[in-house]
């Protein structure tokens, strides 16, 4: 990939340094450019006189700027969002290696226990509701 990249950014470096070769004349042609209110002759403003190509490196460098101040409120939320995400992440890792160490519940498979422990619970839920309704009767 890194070959393909460097190849491709070789041949747009080429065509570059042909364009601004063919077009060499034009991009030496001073030119001034001028801007007019038209509310008074104090109102007209000129540049000083310059090549076309220090025109062009201008408007590009200008270009590159505004790209950039457009782009970076985008680049500052997703920045915010990756450090929001990285925090939660954490959070929820620690979560997981604290139900890694909590121990298993013990399940008894066996019948005859499962039939014993619902047996020792029935006459103690049985005897606490009979003292519940005894207390209610004397109310």
């Amino acid at each position: 990939m890194k070959v393909i990249k460097g190849g491709l950014a070789g041949v747009i470096v080429a065509l570059c340094i042909m364009v601004i070769y063919q077009n060499a004349e034009f991009l030496k042609t001073t030119y001034s450019l001028g801007v007019d209110f038209k509310l008074s002759d104090a109102w007209v403003f000129h540049t000083p006189e310059l090549p076309n190509g220090v025109f062009l490196l201008i408007t590009l460098f200008v270009g590159v700027i505004v790209g950039y101040g457009v782009t970076l409120p985008g680049w500052m939320r997703n920045k915010k969002l990756i450090r929001q995400s990285g925090e939660e992440v954490r959070a929820l890792r620690s979560q997981v290696e604290k139900l890694k160490n909590r121990p298993a519940p013990s399940f008894s498979l066996d019948s005859e226990a499962e039939s014993a422990a619902d047996e020792s619970t029935a006459p103690a839920d049985a005897s606490a509701e009979e003292k519940d309704n005894q207390e209610a009767a004397t109310q």
